[in-house]
């Protein structure tokens, strides 16, 4: 397992909580492996683009994980400040949640789309995401298809910056304003 093979050689105390996994969404090795930046908080980059603070996205790799308006708007916004935005959703276009417009805009400014895949790991060190490539299955009680990660398909990208956008909730204190 990748767990075994990838992580308990580096760090003999590391453990996974199996009720809290979820593949493609939570990326909790790098604190153990690569110099941990924190995250900003996404309200906290909002409020300095309202206050026009400068950001350089100038020619840098950004993949935008998710397939909803908030991953629309992020990589389109990403896009106008210069930066060279691909997309990577875990489903295929058809069952993506953005409005269709939306996704259309986005293809018109020239926003790269990978589709079926899911984010597994980011290196800062490297400028690099690990990937996997998924398959849609139909899982008993579910209407919708549900992407189940393919076993020896991972690929690299290069990458300066990964935004997650993807279950996200509204913040009601900032909305309420």
């Amino acid at each position: 397992e990748y767990f075994e093979r990838e992580v308990l050689p580096y760090n003999k105390d590391a453990w996974i909580d199996k009720k809290k996994t979820q593949v493609g969404y939570e990326i909790p090795f790098t604190r153990y492996f690569y110099k941990y930046i924190a995250p900003e908080n996404s309200d906290d980059i909002l409020e300095r683009m309202n206050k026009n603070e400068k950001f350089d996205f100038d020619g840098k790799k950004v993949f935008v994980s998710g397939g909803g308006d908030v991953a629309m708007d992020t990589a389109r916004t990403l896009k106008k400040l210069g930066a060279d935005v691909t997309i990577i959703y875990r489903r295929d276009e058809a069952q993506m949640k953005a409005e269709k417009k939306w996704i259309e805009c986005a293809k018109k400014e020239k926003i790269k789309f990978i589709f079926k895949a899911n984010v597994l790991s980011f290196n800062f060190e490297k400028k690099e995401i690990k990937c996997i490539k998924t398959e849609l299955v139909k899982k008993e009680g579910d209407s919708r298809l549900s992407p189940v990660n393919i076993e020896n398909s991972e690929f690299y990208e290069r990458c300066d910056y990964l935004v997650l956008a993807n279950g996200s909730k509204t913040n009601k204190e900032f909305t309420n304003k």
